[in-house]
């Protein structure tokens, strides 16, 4: 870097307050190198690559200025440089960062074409989002006409116990959010699936001062509340101390006019009615 000037010299001057805190540990020299090996680039497309700002990244590249004619061992600012065939490296021994990138203007610090960002962490975080504002630490998105993952985690190693997703909200905030904005979509919001001997999908509320159930379902449509289905055992088990089911009496004085068999209602008059199809009902209770 002996051709910086002295104002570009102060890009490189950082404040206390602006410092980034990483939790990963510096590597050595060669360990990016080694843990490249382990991860190839058929490793990574197999699993799918990282969604890449790619309108973001065009608008920024196309406002860069003329590249000029690059000298081996020389970095041109306020131009594009190429590299040709060769890598780029950067090693150093600082407790804090290798690299501080700061934009004041409205336009992205790092914009990263192909797999965008690659990042492994030895002892740390491979790559680290944080936010002071009201925006997101990481946003991972799919640009009109791309057929991928705004975003994908995956575990590789069999003995890793580790959740490969874990959300942790210190705030009032919902823990996970996730909604389908396309009326015409009929997926699902959340899916779980497993092909081991655990449980698809788990809820608990481990606070003894709470009354709010472990589960709550509901529609605005014609569907059912909560539907279980079984293969080989019973649709649902229940268990409580209380009750092992509750059915919360209908603000009707009569049950309805025709039903499905099997069904059940509870008038409000606290009459118990079970439905053999149709119109025939049968007071139970």
């Amino acid at each position: 870097m002996n051709n910086l000037t002295s104002s570009q010299t102060n890009l490189t001057q950082l404040d206390d307050s602006e410092e980034p805190s990483p939790d990963a540990a510096i590597p050595e020299p060669g360990e990016e190198a080694s843990g490249e090996r382990r991860l190839d680039r058929r490793g990574i497309l197999q699993f799918g690559g990282v969604a890449a700002l790619a309108g973001a990244a065009a608008a920024l590249m196309g406002s860069s200025p003329a590249g000029a004619a690059t000298t081996p061992g020389i970095m041109h600012y306020g131009a594009n440089n190429d590299a040709g065939q060769e890598t780029t490296g950067l090693t150093s021994s600082n407790g804090k960062f290798s690299l501080h990138v700061k934009n004041s203007g409205f336009g992205h610090g790092i914009v990263g074409s192909g797999f965008g960002v690659l990042g492994t962490g030895v002892g740390g975080a491979g790559v680290v989002g944080g936010t002071k504002g009201d925006g997101p630490g990481v946003r991972a998105y799919v640009q009109p006409g791309a057929g991928g993952s705004a975003l994908q985690a995956v575990t590789l190693e069999p003995n890793c116990s580790s959740p490969t997703v874990m959300v942790l909200q210190g705030g009032t905030g919902q823990g996970l959010f996730s909604r389908i904005e396309n009326a015409n979509n009929a997926s699902r919001a959340v899916y779980a699936r497993t092909v081991g001997t655990g449980h698809a999908l788990l809820a608990s509320v481990v606070n003894e001062r709470s009354r709010a159930a472990a589960v709550r379902a509901s529609t605005q449509g014609a569907g059912s509340g909560l539907e279980a289905l079984s293969s080989k055992g019973v649709g649902a088990t229940f268990a409580g101390k209380t009750a092992q089911v509750q059915l919360v009496p209908s603000a009707d004085a009569a049950h309805p006019a025709s039903g499905t068999a099997g069904q059940l209602f509870v008038d409000s008059s606290n009459c118990l009615w079970f439905c053999r199809g149709g119109t025939n009902w049968r007071q139970l209770a």
